[in-house]
Parts: C-alpha cells; sequence; structure tokens
C-alpha cells in the first residue's frame, strides 16, 4: 500500500506542475484575463408556486382546503418602492366538506383593496394565503399583501363561511406564529 502512494504522489506532482508550466507559457498575442462575475440586471421577479393542502375537523364533519399560489398573468408587472419588479400572484382557495367542495374563489390584490392605501395597491402583489384555523364564523385563511423584499406587509383575515361566502380583514387578529406560516405554510 506504501509503494502505491509513494508511486502515485509524484506523478500527481509531475501533473500539477505540467498544467502551471502550460499556463505561464504564452505568447505576446495571448490575452490573459480575469473572469469578472458582471452584475446582471434584476429581471422581474416570480414566486415560486404553492400547493398546499390540510384537512381539519369541525362541528365533527371533515373539512380540506386546499390553497395553490401561482402566477396571476404575464402582463402584470409591479414595480415597488425600492425599484425591484414582480410578476403579481393570483392564489385559489378550495374547501371541501366531507368531501363536497363548497367554495372555490381565485383571489387577487383587488379582492383585498379595501384593506390597502393607493400606494400598497400600485406597489404591491398578493404574497401568498395559507389555511389559519376553524372559527364559529367560518374557516380562517391568512393572506398577505406587500413584496417579499418589504418589511411592510398588510395581513388580512379572509373568513370563508358554511355558505361559500367570503370576507377579508385587516386588524389584530394573528399571532406571530401564523403570519410566519404565510411566507413558509409547510413549516420548511
Amino acid at each position: 500500500m506504501m509503494k502505491k502512494t509513494l508511486y502515485i504522489l509524484p506523478m500527481a506532482l509531475w501533473l500539477v506542475g505540467c498544467s502551471e508550466k502550460q499556463q505561464q507559457e504564452t505568447t505576446d498575442d495571448t490575452l490573459i484575463t480575469e473572469r469578472v462575475e458582471q452584475k446582471k440586471p434584476q429581471g422581474i421577479r416570480l414566486m415560486d408556486p404553492l400547493d398546499n393542502s390540510q384537512s381539519t375537523t369541525w362541528h365533527g364533519r371533515r373539512y380540506d382546503m386546499r390553497v395553490v399560489r401561482g402566477l396571476r398573468d404575464s402582463s402584470i408587472v409591479v414595480t415597488c418602492d425600492d425599484g425591484l419588479r414582480y410578476y403579481d400572484n393570483a392564489v385559489t382557495v378550495t374547501a371541501a366538506r366531507e368531501g363536497s367542495e363548497y367554495f372555490r374563489h381565485r383571489f387577487v390584490i383587488e379582492d383585498f383593496a379595501s384593506g390597502l392605501t393607493a400606494d400598497q395597491r400600485e406597489h404591491s402583489i398578493l404574497l401568498g394565503m395559507v389555511f389559519n384555523r376553524p372559527t364559529d364564523d367560518g374557516m380562517i385563511f391568512t393572506a398577505a399583501v406587500g413584496t417579499e423584499e418589504s418589511e411592510a406587509q398588510v395581513i388580512f383575515a379572509v373568513t370563508v363561511a358554511p355558505d361559500g361566502s367570503f370576507r377579508c380583514e385587516t386588524g389584530d387578529v394573528f399571532d406571530e406564529d401564523e403570519i410566519s406560516r404565510i411566507d413558509d405554510p409547510l413549516g420548511i
């Protein structure tokens, strides 16, 4: 074993030496340049698609919720305050009771317009939604509007009533864990 190591070591050193010598031997017409990483212009940002399903039991019945986030429309681009540009998202929420779908809606930022200022509507996207919990009023989903880079996100409670209607509200209705689940609904 020792003899093989001693034989391989000089060969490796010889190969390294040869490659260094080849790099040093250049002619006058050879241009040696250092590769410099150029900054690429910031393109339009697209959030990753998301497909999340959860189930819960409420009043003795099984409820299945599905939240799917994707590109709203490739022609809708939002420029936020810091100059970054984003494609807007749409989030489709589906709710089923005992296997029978009773709610389906494709949420877009306009669904939350009543809780946003004109500037927020112009410079924000729908970041995402996540199922939160059942309440006496129905199934509560948490939604966030803003930009990925901004700390100033507007959080909404979306209540889906048993009759299939919904309402969106802002306010202090969440704890920190509920808010963090919007960006990471699977807890990864």
